[in-house]
């Protein structure tokens, strides 16, 4: 957990081990910090711009045009889709995270 002011400092859990992340250093440990968000945004701004770019075409359309949540909620999936998953497993692992390949157990016949 960060040192955020709004997460509570005497919080204390018998089956929950509560680690604190050092002061100034959250950036550089949280995996969405590390290029995803950055990658995120990027995405989001091109599909707008293409969004855009179709209402110009159609003037129409363009005048008319009204931008409402369930649009932006559209873009913001599509911009999620498209961030690549080899951007979240490079972020997890510049942020100290190690990832090991887990092999399905075969049950044993009967």
């Amino acid at each position: 957990m960060d040192n955020a002011p709004c997460h509570n400092q005497a919080a204390v859990f018998s089956n929950v081990k509560l680690l604190r992340l050092p002061p100034n250093r959250s950036s550089m440990l949280q995996p969405m910090d590390q290029g995803v968000i950055w990658s995120f945004k990027c995405s989001f701004r091109k599909h707008l711009l293409e969004f855009v770019l179709s209402l110009i075409e159609d003037e129409q359309c363009f005048m008319k045009a009204e931008v409402n949540i369930l649009m932006v909620m559209h873009l913001v999936k599509k911009s999620w889709v498209s961030v690549h998953p080899h951007v979240l497993i490079n972020a997890f692992m510049k942020a100290g995270f190690k990832f090991t390949l887990i092999q399905p157990m075969m049950q044993p016949p009967g």
